[in-house]
């Protein structure tokens, strides 16, 4: 009875997994690195978007900024959104056009922008 049990179980995990893989998260992945001595400032234009867009960017989930250990002056900024429409709305954003383009004054090169769907995540 309980090989049963087990095996039935263990054949309906598959689809429960794929169905908790579907959360719709939209992702946009951007890297850039720092013009020499403007690392602090690119840390602090983030926590300014923190303070005065965020509040206003609809369905948007979380964000982080990750600063390479081997070389201080690369990072990369990730933000999650609930759909690509909503990252689209931010990205169309007359403010978030002021605070990229002070962004990319900070940065050596344009920023490299990647947008993704989850397929998998843990908490």
């Amino acid at each position: 009875m309980y090989a049963q049990v087990f095996s039935q179980l263990h054949a309906e995990e598959p689809a429960f997994l794929a169905e908790q893989r579907r959360a719709d998260m939209f992702v946009t992945v951007s890297t850039y690195k720092a013009k020499a001595g403007e690392e602090d400032a690119i840390i602090a234009l983030h926590e300014a978007w923190q303070r005065h867009q965020q509040p206003n960017a609809r369905d948007y989930l979380s964000g982080e900024l990750l600063r390479n250990v081997k070389a201080s002056r690369e990072f990369i900024a990730i933000m999650r959104f609930e759909s690509q429409e909503a990252a689209q709305a931010l990205t169309n954003n007359p403010e978030r056009a002021v605070w990229y383009q002070r962004l990319v004054s900070l940065t050596e090169d344009t920023p490299i922008h990647t947008e993704h769907m989850s397929e998998w995540q843990t908490s």
